[in-house]
């Protein structure tokens, strides 16, 4: 009988033991970490430490963005692709592989894309309109229509010059326009024209916004790339075609596109063409119901600027991430996007690429309220040591910037995950929980920002990347419902600080 309840004793405690031991991770599974190089001053010394410690704290990737260097370290930078870059890269590559954690890296330094082989012809492209009141020309021979813009480093392109009729009738008088004597300019000889009072010239310039790259890092510095333009997206992934071949670098597992923050980006030289093509009409022909004051717009104005939003999408979507995700299927890497922010039906630009990251782009006052109990602060606490901080769920939520430094010790200013702004997805996505780790001092109560990871059901539909953009947006409709119902069963968010 005692040999019996021995037996039956040990039996009991293996079974224990065996329930308590954790399963081995799967790779998709692994928290990966964002690694900014500060100015690429890296060398394999470092490297080798760096990822040393990050495998042993359990990470499973790193995602490499240059990014500006530190003052008094000039000495040790390197400049952005060239054989010493693409060295270090690819011993990150080689260390990585050994020790189990996969290599990132976006395509680009800082953020946007864009960068010192991108020419002002191929930058960020912008519409320049000027409008003109013939009622107040007076008796004037000449009508002096050269571009306002003076931040334009070049001169602008003509592209249309239109004259309109109070009943939104339309005549493309382009080819009258003619250079002005200094030549740096144009002018519209009106002789010639049968104009009314109340007719008006519509002018149109293409200009660029010049805007440069952020953040950029030492050799990554220039004009952010025009988006939507199809050769310059090309010419700029050339860049980097070049640089992995004629140093034979393999590529990494993934391509990463930061947030889209093109500013003031509204146009590209193809435009028109590809307005006539796709709606059917000539976008010219309605420039003044195009441009209609908001508070003055009709329903036909209000169609007009709809198809043209949804041809600038289109125009991103195919010209940009279609052809950025397969430029990286063709050297065997694939892309993870943020596509908050841009001008096109997110589920579209998320669906096209292979793992979609989903981030807020503006700052947001609010609360969270179960951060209000003095025990969620002691499990906030426990977040700020590394160890505990690098397990995360793998599923990713939202992350969320404040504009406020938080308190640990006392939430100076609350700040709130609102469940209605979840983005919950299943294990395909889980490379979205990325955290970004910053300098942790026990003695220093405040950090800044914070990264939401919010877990989900393990048993969560996936939203595969094919089919209708209907089916898409009911497929990813019913992962919110589940997640609404689901969301009480959690106990709280875990969070991971960085400056």
């Amino acid at each position: 009988m005692k040999k019996a309840l021995f037996s039956l004793i040990l039996l009991s405690s293996t079974f224990a033991a065996q329930a308590q031991q954790w399963i081995d991770i799967p790779q998709e599974a692994k928290p990966y970490t964002r690694w900014w190089w500060l100015g690429s001053a890296v060398d394999e010394k470092g490297l080798d430490y760096t990822l040393s410690e990050y495998a042993k704290a359990g990470i499973g990737g790193v995602e490499i963005t240059p990014i500006y260097g530190v003052n008094g370290n000039e000495k040790n930078e390197l400049k952005y692709l060239s054989p010493e870059w693409m060295k270090m890269l690819k011993y990150t590559e080689e260390k990585g592989e050994k020790l189990g954690v996969e290599t990132n890296m976006a395509t680009g330094t800082g953020w946007p894309f864009g960068g010192p082989n991108v020419p002002l012809s191929q930058a960020a492209c912008k519409a320049i309109f000027q409008e003109y009141s013939l009622a107040n020309i007076g008796k004037a021979k000449v009508l002096d229509i050269s571009c306002t813009d003076t931040k334009q480093k070049q001169a602008p392109t003509l592209s249309r010059v239109m004259l309109c009729s109070p009943d939104h009738e339309t005549d493309d008088i382009t080819e009258l326009a003619r250079r002005t004597k200094d030549g740096k300019g144009y002018e519209l000889p009106l002789k010639d024209l049968r104009i009314a009072a109340h007719d008006k010239i519509i002018v149109l310039y293409v200009g660029r916004t010049q805007q440069m790259v952020k953040r950029a890092a030492p050799g990554g510095e220039g004009f952010v790339i025009d988006h939507f333009d199809k050769e310059a997206v090309r010419s700029y992934l050339a860049t980097f075609e070049t640089a992995f071949n004629s140093s034979r670098t393999p590529r990494p597992h993934t391509f990463f596109n930061d947030s889209y923050e093109v500013y003031g980006a509204d146009w590209t030289p193809s435009l028109l063409e590809e307005f006539n093509k796709r709606r059917g009409y000539c976008l010219e022909d309605v420039f003044d119901l195009f441009l209609m004051p908001d508070a003055e717009r009709t329903d036909q104005a209000k169609r007009v600027l709809s198809d043209y939003r949804e041809t600038m999408g289109e125009l991103l979507l195919e010209n940009f991430t279609t052809q950025w995700t397969e430029w990286a299927h063709k050297g065997g890497a694939i892309t993870r996007n943020q596509a908050h922010g841009s001008p096109d039906n997110l589920i579209d630009l998320y669906a096209e690429v292979d793992i979609p990251e989903a981030q807020l782009f503006r700052h947001f006052d609010v609360e969270i309220c179960f951060l209000g109990s003095t025990h969620r602060r002691k499990e906030i606490h426990k977040f700020r040591d590394f160890h505990l901080a690098h397990r995360a769920f793998p599923y990713f939520a939202l992350a969320m910037q404040t504009r406020h430094r938080l308190d640990v010790r006392g939430w100076r200013k609350p700040c709130v995950l609102p469940r209605f702004l979840l983005f919950s997805t299943g294990c395909r996505m889980a490379r979205l929980a990325i955290l970004r780790f910053g300098r942790y001092d026990s003695k220093q109560p405040s950090v800044e920002g914070f990264t939401c990871i919010q877990p989900v059901h393990p048993a969560l539909p996936v939203v595969p990347a094919m089919g209708t953009t209907r089916q898409r947006l009911s497929r990813l409709s019913a992962i919110l419902r589940h997640d609404i119902r689901t969301a009480k069963s959690h106990r709280f968010v875990r969070h991971s600080f960085h400056g």
